[in-house]
């Protein structure tokens, strides 16, 4: 979606962090979501890690970076 098209302050997108090449025409992305979008709740941090690129096959999830902030939230 556009972010034109979002009207809502409350809504957050994710911010392109790092593009760096992975060979045959594969790249790494790092994509820096803020922890308002998971409400600290697991199903919500699936949904924003997995999303609608899970029904992409050429986009996979190669590792996550939690903050403090979560892990205290559920120990």
């Amino acid at each position: 979606m556009p972010v034109e098209a979002i009207s809502d302050a409350r809504v957050v997108v994710g911010q392109v962090e790092e593009v760096d090449p992975a060979g045959r025409g594969y790249y790494l992305v790092r994509v820096g979501l803020a922890i308002e979008t998971t409400g600290l709740e697991a199903g919500q941090l699936m949904n924003m890690l997995f999303g609608n690129a899970s029904i992409l096959g050429d986009v996979e999830l190669v590792d996550l970076e939690l903050p403090e902030e979560f892990r205290r939230a559920f120990g």
